[in-house]
């Protein structure tokens, strides 16, 4: 096979402009005589450290690297201390290969894509950093030669589990993912998180990152089958007292959102990877080996001890260590002996009649679940379902239950009333006839983040659309001295309050309509008196709005699905009587769209206009900026 042709011992300068990947930061080099320089810059090569300055001062140290140059792997020991200097990958050509210009969709610059000498793509190699590189993936997908970005959750897979990642400690979790072995016991998985302000952190492929209850993230969680499931979970307690009690009832959420026995070590103690046999331990706050604590879900009824741990090791019960041949543990000093095992006795609850079910028929009504099928199976006949919730009696049938989704969940089985949590209630509702669909017969139709409960025994569906047929008949709760005690109820069909939702506006569902379906541009006024952006959320409009004095405009871009439309979420709202939303309020004042303040980051501002008389006039940005970051106070002209 023969190289890259080089007559003048000086590979070719290319002037050719590629087009940008969102977080990878283009470096251009050429060879000059076995070194690496700048094009135009002379012949004096490059150190290592003198490109990681040159990323480094461009603003972009958390970003990866592209290197864009011809045969980039003939000079692999050299990226290799690049991306040991700067903590990140370093995407290089393969050997032999150059680069090409592959057309983009639309005007502009097209693909850096690396081909071989026969013309065909190849992908680009990834240079991990050294003491961190590893088999998994990075951050970005490579395919057909692109460099292309992820998108969702950032997650690390795990032979038995996921690692949850956020852009600042992405590479440093892949390596601990990637020393941790295959724990060998089917019947427990790991879910790695980071712990911030009581609750977990979770990243975003924009870069971004959000810190979720326990409940929300059940719901990133979901494709995960948690329920009736033993996970342990791979995170450090916090030190303050006030942030340990809110992830532990962060971590009882969790569990009943999926429905799993949660595994952690005590308060103050941390999982890390045991070099010796590169498997999880639980170390206590004294950096000793401890024992792993449960955290099951409200009403699980464990029978007999359901994991012991040998020197900081959880173990499932069956899943004898001392049976265990792979060449990985021979090396590994037998495990103390199993300690005892007490039963714990729990009385079986009495057993539930599932209600018979019934095709629904088609009558017209909207669940307000586009998702669900209008001829769901729905119960023949009237039953009991419960639901827990922070609204009293009388709120469940005014105010509304709150819910982030357009539905309720109920069971069967009510729990223990004194596994409430203060300020929680048990509600006991009467569901007519064709009120409500059992999960479990609706397998593979429900959405992703409802995955986990498709198996639970006895869990129903009640979507706002149907809620006319669900009447509250009883509701208990504690009274201030904790003693469990009724309430009283008050008469009528319950009613649903939109609260929680994941985009982060209240009052709104989790199943607005979002906009655009494709990146495109939208306008937001914004007051000059501002001195920051609001706090919840901020109104758009898709065309640009007539001038108003003491305002300016700002020209955003914005990418698909981070907007919610008002308007084009008329067809799932205004049929649904039984919801307590800010839908109405919005819709009645014209407002088209609605930016989450979480997404802002996500928005770029490519122009400012201020008013003068009756018209806009443009300003000049020094540059373009995310939304977050734009000095809303005053946007001033270049120059001034």
């Amino acid at each position: 096979m023969t190289t890259i042709p080089a007559p003048t011992g000086r590979s070719a300068t290319r002037t050719t402009a590629y087009r940008g990947v969102n977080g990878l930061v283009d470096v251009r080099l050429e060879a000059v005589d076995g070194g690496l320089v700048r094009p135009g810059t002379g012949y004096r090569p490059l150190t290592a450290d003198q490109v990681a300055d040159l990323v480094i001062n461009r603003g972009a140290a958390g970003e990866d690297v592209r290197v864009l140059l011809d045969d980039g792997a003939s000079h692999a020991a050299f990226f290799t201390e690049l991306a040991g200097l700067l903590g990140r990958d370093v995407l290089i050509t393969p050997a032999h290969a150059r680069l090409s210009d592959r057309p983009a969709a639309g005007q502009g610059p097209g693909h850096a894509v690396p081909v071989d000498e026969s013309g065909e793509p190849v992908d680009w190699l990834v240079v991990q950093p050294s003491g961190r590189a590893t088999t998994l993936p990075g951050w970005f997908q490579l395919a057909d030669g692109e460099v292309r970005p992820h998108t969702g959750v950032v997650t690390l897979p795990l032979p038995d589990g996921v690692v949850l990642a956020t852009r600042s400690d992405f590479t440093a979790r892949r390596a601990a993912a990637a020393r941790l072995r295959p724990h060998g016991d089917p019947a427990l998985a790991t879910i790695g998180v980071t712990v911030r302000s009581g609750a977990f952190l979770v990243g975003d492929y924009h870069g971004g990152q959000q810190v979720h209850n326990g409940r929300s993230l059940a719901g990133v969680l979901a494709d995960l089958p948690l329920y009736g499931a033993h996970a342990r979970l791979w995170l450090a307690w916090p030190t303050d007292p006030t942030e340990r009690e809110q992830l532990t009832g962060n971590l009882h959420a969790l569990a009943d959102a999926t429905g799993a026995t949660l595994w952690t070590p005590p308060p103050g103690g941390v999982v890390e990877v045991a070099s010796e046999h590169a498997d999880l331990v639980a170390y206590d706050e004294s950096g000793r080996t401890t024992t792993w604590r449960p955290c099951p879900p409200r009403g699980a009824a464990e029978t007999e001890q359901a994991a012991f741990t040998v020197d900081g090791r959880l173990f499932t019960v069956g899943s004898d260590p001392r049976l265990r041949d792979t060449p990985w543990q021979q090396a590994v000093p037998p495990p103390a002996p199993l300690p005892a095992i007490e039963a714990v006795q729990t009385p079986a609850p009495p057993p539930v009649v599932r209600p018979a079910t019934v095709n629904r028929p088609a009558d017209g009504r909207p669940s307000g679940l586009e998702w669900l099928p209008p001829d769901s199976p729905v119960n023949a006949h009237a039953f009991d379902l419960y639901v827990s919730s922070t609204a009293s009696p009388k709120e469940a049938v005014t105010t509304g239950i709150p819910s982030p989704h357009l539905y309720l969940l109920g069971s069967l089985q009510p729990p223990a009333i004194d596994q409430l949590r203060p300020g929680e209630n048990l509600l006991k509702l009467r569901i007519e006839p064709e009120g409500a669909v059992a999960l479990a017969d609706l397998a593979g139709r429900v959405p992703a983040s409802m995955q986990h409960l498709v198996t639970a025994s006895g869990v129903y569906l009640l979507p706002a659309g149907w809620l006319s047929h669900a009447w509250l008949s009883e509701a208990r709760g504690l009274d201030g001295t904790g003693t469990p005690a009724e309430q009283p109820t008050a008469d009528g069909t319950v009613v649903l309050r939109c609260s929680g939702a994941r985009h982060g506006v209240n009052g709104l569902p989790a199943e607005l309509q979002r906009w655009p379906q494709r990146r495109t541009t939208a306008y937001a006024l914004v007051s000059q008196k501002a001195r920051s952006l609001p706090a919840g959320w901020m109104v758009l409009h898709r065309r640009r709005p007539p001038a108003k004095p003491g305002h300016w405009l700002l020209r955003l871009r914005l990418p698909s699905r981070v907007a919610l439309d008002v308007p084009g979420s008329a067809h799932l709202l205004e049929p649904l009587a039984s919801v307590r939303s800010w839908w109405g309020r919005l819709h009645a004042a014209r407002v088209e769209l609605i930016l989450p303040s979480r997404s802002y980051d996500r928005v770029m501002v490519v122009g400012t206009l201020t008013c003068t008389g009756r018209r806009w006039r443009r300003q000049r940005l020094r540059g373009t900026v995310s939304l977050r970051h734009l000095a809303v106070a005053a946007p001033k002209p270049a120059g001034q």
